[in-house]
């Protein structure tokens, strides 16, 4: 089978902004390419042992994000080029070159690429994630197995790894969470095992949605988390007390009033996938919704955002 694979050429900040668009334009998956995750792994955070020099080596001097596009997406890589173009209306930051190159790939090139570079890592003060390849670590309390596959939100992204500091930091226990916008699930996971009581875990694609499945059966939360193709929250009726959405600012914007509808009194909302640029529009229309904004969290050009529902 064939797929268009769309390569852009960026920096380490820019590499979220991309990866944000490749999402919103429906790709089936997302591999980033960046040596500055490796070397500053080592050098900082100590989470590898050893890295063979050749990996780094090997490696371009400039980020290049890739995304995978069915043969029918013709007009999709049109406006997702147009998009990325677009990018530096939004930020002053250094994107890089934004160079966009276009291929026609066999599935067997790309499916597994983005295990090379992806290794167990923790997060926030009790989680260690890891993918099912690694071997197991016990280095903290709460360890989540993962198998990112062809879906988005792998942990090490800033975005997701920001919505799981403040799902330790506000999570309570015996509550009742939607994961909007799932990805491969690690969102909804990490809710359950820090505290959660069910979580139901939502994203409109499919093929997501099968990883999230997947990976919820790998932790043994199947009979905690419920996983559901659909649009947001439509259809849903139980209103929960926390919802998370890792999406972007053109869809948290908009579902503010939803989120607030649909949490109970006290609840919280956990937003990410803002970037800079439209971090202040996102919290007003937060506030505009009822909320009271609880925190706003940054890392790179990304922040994440708090704010609860007093009743």
């Amino acid at each position: 089978m064939k797929f268009i694979e769309i390569t852009t050429k960026t920096t380490t900040l820019g590499a979220e902004m991309v990866s944000a668009i490749y999402d919103a334009h429906g790709a089936t998956g997302c591999v980033i390419e960046d040596k500055n995750d490796i070397i500053n792994n080592l050098s900082t955070y100590g989470e590898w042992d050893y890295i063979a020099d050749d990996v780094i080596g090997d490696m371009p001097d400039e980020v290049q994000i890739k995304a995978y596009f069915d043969m029918q997406a013709e007009s999709t890589i049109i406006q997702v080029k147009k998009d990325i173009a677009n990018l530096i209306t939004f930020t002053d930051m250094d994107l890089g070159s934004l160079e966009v190159i276009v291929n026609v790939v066999d599935e067997d090139d790309w499916k597994n690429e983005w295990k090379k570079h992806y290794k167990t890592f923790s997060v926030g003060k009790t989680i260690t994630v890891r993918p099912y390849w690694e071997e197991e670590v016990h280095d903290t309390k709460h360890h989540i197995t993962l198998d990112p596959g062809m879906a988005f939100g792998n942990g090490t992204h800033e975005t997701t790894s920001m919505c799981l500091e403040m799902i330790e930091k506000y999570i309570k226990e015996d509550t009742f969470v939607y994961d909007v916008g799932c990805g491969t699930g690690i969102l909804a996971i990490g809710a359950i095992l820090l505290g959660a009581k069910e979580a139901i875990a939502i994203d409109r694609d499919s093929v997501a949605v099968g990883v999230a499945k997947r990976n919820i059966e790998m932790n043994d939360l199947d009979s905690k988390i419920t996983t559901k193709v659909g649009d947001l929250l439509a259809g849903e009726q139980n209103k929960a007390d926390m919802i998370i959405a890792n999406i972007i600012a053109d869809i948290i914007i908009p579902f503010s009033s939803t989120a607030y509808n649909m949490l109970t009194d006290g609840g919280v909302f956990i937003s990410s996938g803002i970037i800079k640029g439209r971090k202040d529009e996102t919290v007003t229309a937060i506030v505009n919704a009822g909320f009271e904004i609880l925190e706003i969290i940054s890392q790179g050009e990304w922040h994440a955002i708090v704010a609860g529902k007093n009743g």
